[in-house]
């Protein structure tokens, strides 16, 4: 079963991940935030496989592609942005792998088969409520939306992903399977977003299952899953809180887009607050 916490209000959450500190001890855990609990364990391109299933929810990667076809088509995603950054200033590809390639374009927004998480539960916070104020408040990440903004009730998660453990005196990985699931720990020189966000990736590559809690429950591991569940109204609560923390757009995305975003968002907040406080 994958175990579940709930937390009331966002003061909760701090209690919670000691709590899970302290269940686990040893052994290695990464956390993932959900602006929407319907929303899957899915990278884009499985987002994209599971949009050709339609209503065939059986339908498998060999029904889709001929052999080969798919990884043809990642290929071409990879092999283009390649192509198309080779050559920009303080950008030093030479040693890249693929791997390396796709945690870049990742990072950039190309389509990857890669899932993106962080191995701070504050992090994946941030990232889930700013995404749940800018699904309630069209336009509160770029500035547009001025005056009274709404926030939902729905529930926001926050996934947690158990990578190794410590048993009889050494650590245990009983999780990756190579070539099916791996976790993607790649950093490089210039990395510099996935450094401020203490991130890393995980990669599936399976027939069947297009999302990682179906994949994981279909090999009886989703134990190595935790779901926090908090409500979705704390989410100015929760932002002004990882602000006094440093953790906000200019700090997770050190370059003049991240600055950019923090002004505008700075001038979304300060009218949200008003609005809040007359709730």
């Amino acid at each position: 079963m994958i175990k579940e916490y709930t937390c009331n209000k966002w003061e909760d959450f701090h209690r919670i991940i000691k709590q899970i500190g302290k269940e686990t001890l040893l052994g290695e855990f990464i956390f993932r935030g959900h602006s929407k609990s319907s929303y899957k364990l899915s990278s884009k391109w499985e987002r994209i496989l599971e949009s050709m299933r339609k209503d065939n929810t059986d339908r498998k990667l060999c029904d889709m592609f001929s052999d080969g076809a798919q990884h043809a088509v990642l290929e071409k995603y990879l092999s283009t942005f390649k192509n198309l950054a080779i050559g920009i200033p303080n950008l030093n590809t030479d040693a890249f792998s693929n791997d390396d390639w796709w945690v870049l374009g990742r990072h950039h927004g190309l389509i990857t088969p890669l899932l993106d998480w962080t191995r701070s539960p504050y992090i994946a916070s941030y990232f889930a409520f700013i995404d749940h104020i800018e699904r309630c408040n069209r336009g509160f990440l770029t500035g547009d939306h001025l005056g009274d903004m709404s926030l939902e009730h729905d529930p926001i998660i926050i996934w947690g992903l158990k990578l190794d453990e410590y048993i009889t005196n050494k650590y245990t990985n009983k999780l990756e399977i190579p070539n099916e699931f791996e976790v993607i720990r790649t950093r490089k020189d210039g990395f510099y977003r996935q450094r401020a966000q203490q991130g890393l990736f995980t990669k599936l590559y399976h027939e069947e299952f297009f999302d990682l809690e179906s994949y994981l429950t279909s090999r009886q591991r989703q134990e190595y899953l935790i779901k926090i569940i908090i409500p979705g109204h704390q989410a100015y609560k929760v932002i002004s809180s990882l602000e006094s923390m440093n953790i906000h757009s200019a700090s997770l995305f050190p370059d003049l887009d991240g600055a950019a975003s923090r002004a505008n968002i700075d001038i979304s907040l300060s009218t949200m607050k008003v609005f809040v406080a007359d709730q």
